[in-house]
């Protein structure tokens, strides 16, 4: 259970998280970040277990995570490498915020907005 595992982390030097679709790469970070551990997540598609991203943890709307994913699982090569890039950079921001109020001496650096992060790849938000 994914709440449960957030709620009480189980202590860990490193999260290893393989084939993790959608959500499930969002869990893993989380995960990591509760229990001030490093993570490997290898992503897998981006669609999949959607209720498993936390409300707000990209900071985005949830129209611009419906797009970033339906970007991402397309079919065009280049765009989709962006979206998924994108996605990455959103979850590790997320990431470190978890750490930041963890261990508030850490620098964090918010994530653009989800219209910049659009433009970047040829999406007008």
């Amino acid at each position: 259970d994914c709440a449960r595992l957030l709620a009480s982390p189980p202590p860990a030097d490193v999260i290893v998280a393989l084939h993790a679709c959608g959500g499930l790469s969002d869990v893993a970070l989380a995960a990591a970040a509760a229990a001030a551990a490093s993570a490997i997540v290898c992503t897998c598609c981006f669609s999949k277990h959607k209720g498993l991203t936390q409300a707000n943890s990209w900071r985005v709307q949830e129209e611009d995570k419906e797009l970033l994913r339906r970007l991402a699982d397309g079919e065009a090569a280049d765009v989709s490498y962006s979206a998924r890039r994108v996605i990455s950079n959103l979850r590790l921001a997320a990431m470190k915020r978890a750490l930041f109020v963890a261990a508030p001496a850490q620098d964090v650096t918010e994530p653009h907005t989800a219209a910049s992060e659009l433009s970047e790849i040829g999406v007008r938000a």
